[in-house]
């Protein structure tokens, strides 16, 4: 679990990479790279209203594992399709940026969950602090494993770090998936859906609310971080925004 949640964000980190690259080198609907990278926030939010029902629905009838393995066969098609539109020289940046938000939101809150089936209360109090270990040294190498490729090869890169993601993923449901404690991530998720959830406990509603806050915060910081990241591009290279 540690090298697979390694895996998992080491390709995150090296797709942000490229995603932060396109989105702030182009601009669309009179928006600098900037100003679209802000509103591509908002309009990740309105998408998940309609997304999280539907990937609700999905996971009601395929067991966890199957959906990993259709989630991340998604995902990786995704790349593949980005990759070839990017070298054919159409315009990806805003569509990237916009489909990373939503796939990193999925699959991080997918291994944890499948974490959380997997190891009982006790163990996830042992274990989870070590595993978490993987995802920190995952943001770490894949920044580093960005600068070696070029923007659109990296998307490659994360389609091969997912695949080597997913066999792991299966090889320990092979593993864990014969133990009696661990039938629950054998079946399918049954329940309310995620809105639901929050809407109907205080607790997860304050903690959206500390979320919607602190993103507040995070998106202004990012602003004014890709404005002066741009700023000084177009000092390096003058007349780089009328081309």
């Amino acid at each position: 679990m540690l090298v697979c949640v390694f895996l998992i964000m080491t390709a995150y980190y090296v797709m942000k990479t490229a995603r932060e690259g396109l989105i702030l080198a182009g601009g669309t609907f009179g928006l600098g790279g900037d100003e679209l990278k802000t509103y591509a926030n908002g309009a990740m939010a309105l998408l998940l209203v309609g997304i999280v029902p539907a990937y609700g629905a999905l996971a009601n009838r395929v067991r966890r594992i199957r959906l990993i393995n259709v989630s991340y066969a998604l995902v990786m098609a995704a790349l593949v399709v980005f990759f070839v539109l990017g070298r054919a020289g159409v315009p990806v940046g805003l569509a990237f940026f916009v489909w990373l938000g939503l796939v990193s939101v999925f699959l991080v809150a997918q291994f944890w969950s499948y974490a959380n089936d997997l190891y009982s209360e006790e163990q996830g109090k042992r274990l989870f602090a070590i595993i978490a270990v993987g995802a920190s040294l995952g943001a770490i190498f894949g920044p580093k494993l960005a600068a070696l490729t070029e923007t659109f090869s990296s998307m490659l890169v994360s389609a091969g770090l997912l695949v080597a993601a997913i066999v792991l993923f299966n090889a320990i449901e092979n593993v864990h998936g014969k133990r009696k404690q661990d039938h629950v991530s054998r079946e399918p998720i049954t329940g309310a859906g995620g809105f639901q959830l929050v809407l109907r406990d205080r607790y997860l509603l304050l903690i959206a609310l500390l979320v919607l806050v602190t993103n507040l915060v995070n998106t202004t910081g990012e602003f004014v971080l890709s404005n002066a990241v741009r700023d000084h591009a177009l000092d390096l290279v003058p007349g780089a925004s009328e081309a």
